[in-house]
């Protein structure tokens, strides 16, 4: 991904100039050129949509209630009582059939490497230090594509809850249970309290991904344009044989009618929204 900053006193060239060059270059170089704006994408707001509703619908402000601590899971984790999901999903279930499967093949579980593009990750988390994918001097797989810079530390939080939900530590008697067993690999491409990012960060971080063995990419943030630079990335990602998860965003939209991007393209891409 090439960004031109067309803002700079240094580049004397429009945008519909630089794009005719290289839509004409293409043709002589044999290659495929997209050129279109770089993007803003908002980063997903959790429970902020929810709370602005609440606002919306009483006088006064209304505190967030907790799931009542009725969740069945066979977990020492003291957190899990409130997970109603995994009961939902089967969670005992699937880990003993999984385990089930690994005994009978004597082959271990694979190593899944999920790649989350979001906010960095909290790698000191006494849930999930265990959890971040390593090379073999320990050095932590990922990138901080938001201030360019090999540290994807989590100052804001959401990547940091959405690597907890995907693979904290069960049975350690700390915290959440994570869904699995899954490495994950932390893509920062919002910093701080920035709320947008851009089409170059996210296309970089799916990169990257790919080249460093994810298997799964996640992507939460959104917006309502279409991309046809974010789409490539993702049908190249597809096509190397990653699962591409994205987000179909928190503001209780009709996405079939409000089309909510990259949500929007698993019309057209083999992926999961």
């Amino acid at each position: 991904v090439q960004v031109i900053d067309t803002a700079s006193i240094n580049c004397n060239a429009t945008q519909e100039e630089i794009c005719q060059y290289l839509k004409d270059a293409s043709g002589s170089l044999d290659i495929e050129a997209l050129c279109e704006p770089n993007y803003a994408w908002e980063r997903e707001q959790g429970t902020d949509y929810l709370n602005r509703q609440l606002s919306a619908a009483t006088p006064s402000p209304t505190p967030f209630v907790k799931p009542p601590p009725t969740a069945v899971v066979n977990v020492d984790d003291p957190l899990a009582v409130y997970q109603h999901y995994l009961q939902t999903i089967g969670f005992d279930i699937s880990v003993e059939s999984q385990a089930s499967v690994a005994n009978s093949s004597g082959t271990p579980l694979q190593n899944v490497v999920v790649a989350i593009v979001d906010s960095g990750t909290d790698e000191s988390h006494e849930d999930l230090h265990t959890s971040i994918y390593t090379d073999e001097n320990g050095k932590t797989i990922g990138y901080d594509f938001f201030d360019n810079d090999p540290i994807p530390d989590d100052v804001f939080g959401h990547g940091t809850h959405l690597a907890g939900i995907i693979s904290a530590k069960a049975n350690n008697s700390i915290g959440i249970a994570g869904i699995s067993e899954a490495k994950i690999m932390p893509l920062k491409v919002f910093g701080g309290a920035s709320t947008s990012t851009s089409t170059a960060r996210i296309v970089s971080a799916v990169e990257y991904a790919l080249s460093n063995g994810a298997q799964v990419v996640l992507i939460v943030s959104t917006a309502t344009v279409r991309s046809a630079i974010f789409k490539s990335a993702l049908q190249e990602a597809v096509a190397e044989g990653a699962m591409v998860v994205t987000s179909a965003g928190s503001e209780g939209k009709d996405i079939s009618k409000n089309k909510i991007y990259p949500c929007a393209f698993a019309e057209e891409v083999d992926m999961l929204c």
